[in-house]
């Protein structure tokens, strides 16, 4: 369907921008695009076919205009084979790639002229025909096209995975093999407007109730109002309260107004009796409590 769309509107912009300092964006993975279909072709005509040096998938850094086959191959590059440069982080720089691909089809679909120009916008619902089923009239999707237009790049976000700590060296979640859990609270985050989840605060609950699965059943009402849970075992100490909240990190606010919100206490800011590492709060469920 990109290449319908980019077809379409017949060309987009793309900022190329080559990783670690490199000078473009090549992948010769592409490169029997430039045969003209005969497997056997000279390097000349690969040249001559693909200037200037043959190969499909060759820009420089900067604004590169790309027609639909050229977007199509673009999105798909990730220079697992040599020759190539520029995509030395191989997913992650085509992701990267994909990203923009969609912002350029999406400045250029809400432009102007392709707005007030019907045959593009049909063509673009025609694009589409095959993925997207809409009751809409033509003049209907040109004003919510129009409308969308008013949301600017700039408030647009891009979640870069590569940086975001879920992941180690090798591709791996750093919460474990097949464990997406750092993944999924890594988007969470991100797209939540709630304050509390956006703080991604962690919170360790110890259980010194007396009472088996008090500490579970605190630990999924704190993961269900939207902040993380650490450490849930029993306490090291005794605790006469019906709950005790310890702030060990003073900047999450919206996350310590939650905890005090949910067990009708305030919270101290003084160091819990026990030694704990690593998360910005603690919970201790007293004896006096009615879990």
């Amino acid at each position: 369907v990109m290449r319908d769309i980019v077809k379409a509107l017949g060309t987009i912009t793309v900022n190329i921008e080559g990783s670690n300092g490199a000078p473009g964006v090549m992948d010769s993975n592409f490169d029997w695009k430039c045969k003209g279909g005969n497997s056997y072709a000279s390097r000349a005509t690969m040249i001559k076919n693909c200037p200037p040096n043959g190969h499909f998938i060759d820009y420089p850094n900067g604004p590169a205009v790309l027609d639909a086959e050229h977007a199509l191959y673009l999105a798909q590059a990730r220079g697992d084979s040599a020759p190539t440069y520029g995509l030395d982080r191989s997913n992650f720089d085509r992701e990267v790639n994909q990203q923009k691909i969609l912002l350029a089809i999406r400045e250029k679909a809400l432009s102007t002229g392709t707005l007030t120009d019907i045959a593009k916008v049909t063509a673009l619902i025609d694009a589409l025909g095959n993925n997207l089923r809409t009751n809409l009239e033509t003049s209907e999707v040109r004003t919510v096209m129009s409308l969308a237009s008013d949301i600017q790049p700039e408030s647009i976000q891009r979640l870069d995975l590569n940086k975001s700590g879920v992941f180690n060296d090798a591709g791996q979640p750093t919460a474990g093999q097949f464990n997406y859990s750092g993944l999924r609270s890594f988007i969470k985050k991100s797209l939540s407007a709630d304050p509390v989840v956006r703080e991604a605060a962690s919170v360790a609950v110890y259980n010194a109730s007396g009472v088996p699965g008090a500490a579970e059943k605190v630990a999924q009402q704190i993961e269900d109002a939207g902040l993380l849970r650490s450490e849930v075992t029993n306490s090291p100490v005794e605790s006469a309260a019906s709950y005790e909240i310890y702030v060990i990190s003073k900047d999450k606010t919206a996350s310590r107004a939650k905890l005090e919100q949910l067990y009708g206490t305030q919270a101290k800011e003084t160091n819990p009796p026990f030694a704990v590492t690593g998360v910005n709060f603690v919970v201790i469920i007293g004896s006096n409590n009615n879990q």
